[in-house]
């Protein structure tokens, strides 16, 4: 997709499109995604996300993740657990071609732990 100056570039929809990336290890740090994905009729309009891989807490077991959906505004946190295959509903975020961002932050602080997560996302 070509981006023009001023634009975002928006990552248009599509159904369960690989997602991944690192967490800060504080988490109460959140951090909001450069890349504008666009709604469509995939799931609904609904956006669902499935964390495969999470962030991991320093025994070795996986932490969850806190994650937002921001249109214009943050939308409600919801906490997703790892698992092998099962989506959370993260809402209603307005109707096909409507553009929003994720924001997610790990569920626990923790030093020198993994902070990377993995998954798919359906919107």
């Amino acid at each position: 997709m070509l981006a023009i100056a001023g634009f975002p570039t928006a990552a248009w929809a599509d159904y369960r499109v690989p997602i991944s990336g690192d967490t800060w290890s504080d988490s109460g740090v959140w951090y909001t995604s450069a890349t504008w994905r666009t709604v469509s009729f995939a799931d609904g309009p609904y956006v669902s996300i499935n964390i495969s891989k999470a962030p991991k807490l320093r025994s070795g077991s996986p932490d969850y993740i806190k994650w937002r959906i921001k249109v214009t505004d943050d939308g409600p946190t919801y906490a997703i657990n790892q698992t092998a295959s099962t989506y959370t509903d993260l809402g209603y975020y307005g109707p096909p071609g409507t553009q929003f961002r994720n924001k997610f932050a790990r569920g626990t602080t923790c030093s020198n732990c993994d902070h990377s997560f993995s998954g798919r996302m359906t919107y």
